[in-house]
């Protein structure tokens, strides 16, 4: 059993960076994804889907690693003190005012430098007041299961979730004609409360409460402000989908938007669809159509041929029943708050101590070097 009192567990936090040896947006952009190509993480098709845009993504990422002393755009979190030979790196950026996106861990020579990117950016964040923290990984990848899956056993229901998502590539246009008997209402931060009810019915309360849209600032505003100061854009857009003589919101979508290639899949600028369960396929599918059609004019700028849209499962398949080659890739998306961080930082530790300990039994015999990508995008 963790200890759960506050202050106690503010004992055990380290405070930041120095302690664990790592450095910080200490590489440009083109050197950092050099390093991504040794590792095998930015592999031939993933870098062919970025070419088209790839100066913007390093453009991107220099920016984000370079903002004002008092804001956080992203922490890039490397690690090349285990010993000679090893490396490893960690990103995370800020997807809403007060809630990081941890992705793209690479590592090679020593698990070691995973374990401490890793510890280091989620003690940093925790030390700048974040509230929330969230990965996405490959659901058929079983390493990534193995620790970022069973994070919320660890963590509790109360203060984590756990979901699955099919990331789609929806042609623009797509969703042109949809049922005039389906209501779309794109909110403003009057209505953040409403927006945050209805997502806590569509899919969880973590989920909701990470979201942040009940803050008075649905659009973000105010993040937006700090990207821009940064020459970069982060803000989104709210539409609720209703139904005639249904007393609550059948479907909800969140349209991001970001500067593209923060994340190599793309989900910066992704549209979250959460529509309810309760509905059949054919209603699913017309409710997605309606609220993809809504969001559409968010992207009509951005530099991909079709959006990124991310919905459960079923949304998927009823989606998949008249349209195909749309889907990209399900992935695990784990959501999980401030009070459940300590227990976090304690489930990821002691995964990687067993592998250090395992590694430490086999060393100088059937020894080999150790080279991983993590699982997360």
């Amino acid at each position: 059993m963790f200890d759960t009192d506050t202050k106690k567990i503010e004992e055990h936090w380290l405070g930041g960076f120095e302690p664990y040896g790592v450095t910080v947006n200490n590489e440009p952009a083109r050197t950092l994804f050099g390093h991504y190509e040794r590792c095998g993480f930015l592999y031939p098709a993933k870098r062919t889907r970025l070419a088209p845009v790839m100066t913007r993504v390093m453009e991107t990422w220099d920016r984000t690693m370079r903002p004002a002393e008092d804001q956080m755009l992203q922490y890039c979190v490397n690690c090349n003190a285990c010993r000679p030979g090893t490396w490893g790196s960690m990103s995370f950026w800020r997807s809403t005012p007060n809630r990081a996106h941890a992705q793209h861990l690479v590592n090679t020579g020593s698990p070691n430098a995973s374990r401490l990117v890793m510890l280091a950016g989620q003690d940093a964040w925790h030390a700048r007041g974040g509230l929330f923290l969230e990965n996405w990984f490959r659901a058929e990848n079983r390493f990534a299961n193995r620790i970022f899956g069973t994070a919320t056993e660890r963590i509790g229901v109360e203060h984590s979730s756990l979901e699955r998502r099919s990331l789609l590539a929806v042609p623009r246009g797509w969703a042109a004609e949809t049922r005039r008997t389906i209501a779309i209402e794109q909110l403003d931060s009057a209505a953040g409360c409403q927006a945050k009810h209805t997502l806590g019915i569509l899919a969880d309360p973590v989920v909701a409460a990470a979201e942040e849209l009940d803050d008075g600032d649905i659009n973000m505003r105010g993040l937006d402000e700090e990207y821009r100061a940064a020459g970069l854009r982060r803000y989104r857009r709210v539409f609720l989908a209703a139904l005639p003589g249904c007393r609550e919101p059948v479907g909800i979508a969140i349209a991001y938007r970001g500067p593209i290639g923060l994340n190599f899949s793309f989900l910066e600028n992704r549209c979250d669809l959460w529509i309810s369960r309760e509905l059949d396929h054919s209603l699913r599918h017309y409710i997605a159509q309606a609220l993809i059609g809504a969001s559409e004019s968010v992207y009509e700028d951005l530099a991909l041929n079709h959006m990124v849209v991310a919905c459960d499962e079923e949304t998927h398949a009823a989606l998949s029943c008249r349209h195909t080659g749309m889907f990209i890739r399900t992935y695990s998306r784990c959501v999980w708050s401030r009070p459940g961080f300590w227990q976090w930082y304690c489930h990821a530790d002691s995964f990687y101590q067993r592998i250090l300990d395992f590694e430490q039994r086999r060393r100088g015999s059937d020894h080999k070097q150790y080279t991983t990508n993590g699982g997360l995008v």
